[in-house]
């Protein structure tokens, strides 16, 4: 993940409704997540959402050691508050986190990746300063693609995992210039 010196925080949200999302898919939000997996390669990416990340249990960071990316396709953190989002900060800011493997010594790392969520509602959290939305990004899909309501799966099932499709997509991004810092509109 090319010009990402701490971590990056990002959440691919429906634009239906400006506060509050929309329950409604179909606008391409997985099938960007899943383009970015099959690019990276599923042996470097951990799924799991922010509500599972902000449990604060570092066991189910084990395997984040070895990962280039934290993705979830459907994260519904929208409908309970989330009362402590410390490690789900730590991540997105590249901070040092605490993280247990079963069996091996406890170890402090810094995550350097991408923490990517698939939400179709702001997740709501406990904490009210402004301090986590400091820290991701909000890419926001307007259109939808579903057909009829309907959507297409052929394109996620199939598209997505041929190798001349991630190969132009590789060539595509490679070629874009590099953006060496986020810096969001408020």
């Amino acid at each position: 993940i090319r010009g990402i010196s701490g971590g990056m925080g990002w959440w691919f949200m429906n634009a239906a409704d400006g506060t509050t999302g929309s329950a409604v898919g179909g606008g391409g939000k997985t099938g960007q997540a899943m383009l970015i997996v099959n690019l990276l390669g599923e042996k470097y990416v951990m799924h799991t959402g922010v509500d599972k990340l902000c449990a604060n249990e570092n066991y189910s960071l084990g395997e984040l050691p070895d990962k280039m990316a934290i993705v979830s396709y459907e994260c519904d953190a929208s409908t309970k508050p989330i009362s402590n989002c410390s490690i789900y900060k730590s991540l997105t800011r590249g901070e040092n986190i605490p993280v247990r493997q079963i069996y091996q010594r406890p170890m402090t790392i810094p995550f350097r990746g991408l923490v990517l969520q698939c939400i179709n509602g702001v997740p709501r959290f406990m904490d009210k300063s402004d301090s986590l939305y400091r820290c991701v990004g909000v890419l926001r899909f307007d259109k939808e693609f579903s057909k009829n309501g309907k959507e297409r799966k052929y394109i996620n099932n199939d598209y997505l995992h041929r190798k001349e499709v991630l190969e132009c997509f590789l060539k595509y991004l490679l070629d874009m210039p590099c953006l060496d810092k986020y810096t969001p509109e408020y």
